[in-house]
């Protein structure tokens, strides 16, 4: 019984949000505010999208989101294909259910650079930005950027998945915990890749230089530039 009216409540929510999305598109709207608990859903992250295309947005927030005005200029200019690039740099209030919606962003405009520089992105928040990037139409990405990132080995089996579907020519993995056991999905992935990367950035994760030159003979030498400083401390 409480997990139907959990359901139910969660439903109710996701309407009211639906509602007030549909609402500003008729109103002078600069501030917008869905409210917390609540996912969008496919519907509600096509019309958010949408709204944002279509108005001069200043600030928008819902569940555990909050995109500023910078944000949403870049999404909007994506949206009316003014840039290929998506850049978020030192945004730590993207929250999971901004990860999604950016995930839907991209699968409808995609882009040749993706950056979430120092986000501090969590394991669930990256996975469904790389399943993003898989379902992205393209076969070549010029740049992605996770620097800082909480990269699970749930999110590195993701990546060889990236890898193994799309050429990425540069690839900033910095500072994201990577440890010599979940190298061995990125070296698989880069193995299947379609033609080489020019640069893998893999500086201050938790893996050693002899572990980094394993990788490399592992690739096939895949890699033309790894940028490599570990975090051991011996």
């Amino acid at each position: 019984m409480r997990k139907t009216n959990r359901a139910l409540y969660r439903s109710t929510l996701q309407q009211q949000a639906i509602n007030a999305i549909l609402q500003s598109f008729t109103r002078e709207v600069a501030f917008l505010y869905l409210g917390e608990h609540l996912k969008l859903g496919d519907r509600g992250n096509s019309l958010l999208l949408d709204l944002i295309k279509t108005k001069e947005l200043k600030e928008v927030k819902f569940a555990d989101c909050l995109l500023k005005n910078d944000d949403l200029t870049q999404i909007r200019n994506l949206l009316w294909e003014k840039t290929d690039k998506l850049i978020f740099r030192d945004n730590t209030d993207v929250g999971v259910e901004g990860c999604v919606l950016i995930k839907h962003l991209v699968t409808q405009r995609p882009v040749k650079v993706f950056s979430m520089w120092d986000c501090d992105v969590g394991p669930s928040q990256l996975s469904c930005l790389i399943q993003g990037l898989i379902a992205m139409k393209g076969d070549v990405i010029e740049e992605v950027n996770l620097r800082g990132s909480h990269m699970s080995t749930e999110c590195c089996i993701l990546l060889k998945q990236l890898l193994s579907a799309k050429r990425i020519k540069k690839l900033d993995l910095g500072h994201c915990r990577i440890t010599n056991d979940q190298l061995i999905y990125l070296a698989d992935g880069l193995e299947a890749m379609t033609g080489t990367m020019e640069v893998l950035n893999l500086r201050g994760n938790l893996i050693m230089r002899s572990e980094v030159d394993t990788f490399k003979v592992a690739t096939k030498f895949k890699v033309i530039e790894v940028s490599y400083r570990s975090n051991h401390r011996i």
